[in-house]
């Protein structure tokens, strides 16, 4: 019976370990006072466009993340990190999903 609890506490380490490590999202966009980078599985034809957004039209100072997925019925979620005031997060919300309305695939 010891033997059963010492593996139920090792496949709950593990499978916690694992959920810990893997990342959520499917792609980040990283904003830097003097870049704008992109990861994971982002559009390359909107590149230019978020670009264009993040350093000129919202031209924020400092830096911070905007991590993306999609989920089920093209619905796209949103995480920030970093030091953003809730209404330039809702406006890169509406910026995102108006930008990836037409382009996105389920």
């Amino acid at each position: 019976m010891q033997i059963f609890f010492v593996l139920f506490a090792l496949l709950a380490v593990g499978l916690f370990g694992w959920f810990a490590i893997r990342p959520w999202y499917d792609f980040l966009i990283q904003i830097t006072p003097h870049q704008i980078s992109f990861k994971g599985n982002f559009p390359p034809e909107h590149r230019a466009t978020i670009r264009q957004f993040f350093s000129q039209d919202l031209a924020l100072p400092g830096s911070y993340r905007v991590l993306g997925r999609w989920r089920p019925g093209r619905v796209l979620e949103l995480r920030f990190r970093g030091d953003l005031p809730p209404f330039h997060q809702q406006r890169i919300r509406n910026f995102l999903a108006m930008t990836f309305k037409s382009g996105r695939r389920s």
